[in-house]
């Protein structure tokens, strides 16, 4: 199955040029040499899990070092947006996300069920304009140009939960990824009930809801 990367993310960005060069080396040793050092690794992805699943391959021990994954991916109970099934993150490498869940590391996952509540709206771009800093100037001209191809803010959903758990609500469930070839490639299978956990112990707790307008201030007041 191609999966066709969409390429209006930074919508036309004024954003500079970068200073910092290219790093050596590859991400998923650098994952495991940062938990090392750290001792109790907390990450945060918004992307597909590759990187993750492939440090968790390279390095036996590193599922120690690393206390809890909060992951934007997945659609629990919700259709897909890159399939029927699927959301895009977990579609791009379903291998990737049935690893990492299999990790017996703490997860949080906000999919598609939390995110399509947290939307852009009129008002918020017309605050952001307001605020006057470059930054939310910035953003407010993303908010503009990405909206009108998608309007939930998806990966700021997981920082939000990081900042401020209380305005989300959640369900702890055993989430397992579909690797199938086909159309199921990708699909998050969410057990919530006892009887559909049928002895599975509860790996992910799944991020169900949030008070958009409470999300929203939270957006702008990181902006201010």
């Amino acid at each position: 199955m191609t999966i066709e990367i969409p390429l209006y993310f930074l919508a036309g960005s004024t954003l500079p040029p970068p200073t910092m060069k290219l790093a050596t080396g590859h991400a998923a040793s650098e994952i495991s040499r940062i938990a090392h050092a750290e001792g109790q690794l907390h990450i945060c992805a918004t992307g597909p899990l590759t990187n993750i699943a492939l440090a968790l391959l390279l390095d036996p021990e590193l599922s120690q070092f690393v206390s809890a994954i909060t992951i934007m991916g997945g659609a629990a109970f919700c259709p897909g947006n890159t399939t029927p099934l699927a959301e895009f993150n977990f579609a791009v490498d379903p291998h990737a996300a049935a690893i990492v869940f299999d990790s017996g590391i703490p997860i949080t996952m906000l999919g598609l069920d939390v995110t399509r509540q947290a939307v852009v709206t009129e008002d918020m771009i017309c605050k952001a304009q307001g605020t006057g800093t470059a930054a939310a100037d910035e953003a407010a001209h993303l908010l503009i140009n990405y909206g009108a191809k998608d309007p939930c803010l998806h990966d700021p959903s997981a920082i939000a939960w990081m900042l401020n758990p209380e305005i989300f609500t959640t369900v702890e469930g055993h989430v397992s990824i579909c690797t199938d070839n086909g159309p199921a490639a990708g699909q998050v299978v969410a057990a919530i009930s006892d009887r559909h956990l049928a002895g599975r112990n509860r790996n992910c707790t799944i991020v169900a809801g949030v008070d958009a307008e409470a999300f929203r201030e939270l957006f702008l007041d990181a902006l201010r």
